[in-house]
């Protein structure tokens, strides 16, 4: 015999992806909120541009006043005269609670 169905788990989910500031900089980052209402799922970031010696910091979900999304920073290790930035991506969706 089959117990009672449950609530949905994840609807409307939605992939965004937004570009940092890009310069010669020795540090950047980026961040991405999810719509109101959703939470984020999954998420990453890349180093795009001229980034010979730049690591990725910080890479992780956040909060950001009432809404979640999506953190992430990138540092040279080595210095760089060329221009790159922070590209941060996030899953985000309806989450049952």
């Amino acid at each position: 015999m089959a117990g009672p169905e449950g609530t949905s788990g994840i609807s409307g989910w939605e992939l965004l992806v937004e570009d940092g500031p890009s310069s010669s900089s020795a540090s950047h980052g980026a961040m991405l909120s999810c719509p109101s209402g959703k939470r984020p799922i999954g998420g990453g970031a890349r180093v795009q541009g001229s980034f010979v010696g730049v690591a990725l910091t910080e890479n992780r979900p956040a909060q950001f006043g009432p809404d979640y999304g999506w953190s992430a920073k990138g540092e040279e290790m080595v210095p760089q005269s060329g221009s790159w930035f922070v590209q941060v991506l996030v899953i985000c969706a309806n989450v049952a609670e």
